[in-house]
């Protein structure tokens, strides 16, 4: 239905103007969450780091994402610290350095067949204690 989040990240192959080739480009950096959700910096690949912000470059990005593998941030703030983000223009509310929502991809095998299950599950902490709710799976394709 029109004027709603998506539910699946298939689903953007149905806007007006998305090709194939074009979403199998952006398949690899893209999810349908049940509400809009900052992007975790210390998981963004270098081409999500580069629609943060308009003048950050790809070397730039590459060098946040090698940063992020060494040490990640523990903070936003400490994000804006960082060299690299000095020199570049980001919205805070655009970011964070944890996730509420996490992938999960299960290849399961009985006898000659193999099928992929994907799991979206969502962390809750409250009261620094964490639970898990399972908010969709999937057989074969996302």
């Amino acid at each position: 239905a029109p004027h709603r989040l998506m539910v699946s990240p298939s689903e953007l192959r149905l806007v007006k103007g998305m090709t194939s080739d074009l979403f199998n480009s952006l398949s690899p950096y893209i999810m349908a969450l049940p509400v809009a959700t900052p992007i975790n910096v210390n998981n963004a690949k270098a081409p999500v780091l580069m629609s943060l912000s308009p003048t950050l470059t790809l070397d730039g990005a590459k060098a946040i994402e090698s940063a992020c593998k060494e040490a990640p941030f523990a903070s936003v703030a400490l994000f804006h610290n960082f060299d690299v983000v000095k020199n570049n223009t980001f919205t805070d509310s655009e970011l964070t350095t944890s996730s509420a929502y996490f992938l999960v991809t299960s290849y399961v095998t009985i006898g000659d067949q193999t099928t992929t299950i994907y799991t979206l599950l969502e962390r809750d902490i409250k009261n620094t204690t964490p639970t898990l709710t399972v908010l969709w799976q999937t057989k074969g394709t996302l």
